[in-house]
């Protein structure tokens, strides 16, 4: 999935972080933390939150999570005192104060197979056969069923 978080772009599928003539390739865990915080944009995600939905049933420290955000405002640029990405709330946890939204890619056109241009024509081979039929036309072997179609 891919997120637009400011100006920048992150991929969660390949953990890459994209913006401002950078790219980053992030940790796991810093992707799934911004994953988190992106589906939570605007609302703080609370420490115990940000430890479950990234390490499990890990047991980890404030610190470890601390260390997560760091990495991901390295990546963005961000300053802790003066964020224009993650807020700290304090003693409660993190809020993603950037505009967020998901990507949502469009699938290409579909051409049509060759395929499917032959069973059209087929389908219309066999309305010629019942026009034929109802016109009390008998066909014969396969050499007349072929002349027949072309006419």
């Amino acid at each position: 999935m891919r997120w637009r978080i400011g100006s920048y772009i992150a991929c969660s599928d390949s953990d890459m972080l994209y913006g401002e003539g950078v790219q980053h390739k992030l940790e796991r865990r810093a992707m799934e933390a911004l994953v988190l915080l992106c589906a939570n944009a605007g609302q703080v995600v609370k420490k115990d939150e940000l430890i479950e939905g990234v390490w499990g049933r890990l047991a980890v420290s404030d610190h470890s999570v601390a260390m997560v955000i760091s990495q991901l405002r390295r990546a963005f640029r961000d300053d802790a005192r003066a964020p224009r990405y993650i807020e700290t709330i304090t003693k409660r946890g993190y809020r993603l104060i950037a505009t967020c939204e998901a990507v949502v890619e469009t699938p290409a056109p579909v051409a049509v197979a060759p395929a499917a241009k032959a069973a059209s024509r087929l389908d219309l081979a066999g309305s010629q056969m019942a026009l034929l039929l109802a016109a009390g036309v008998t066909l014969v072997g396969v050499g007349a069923l072929s002349a027949a179609l072309l006419f």
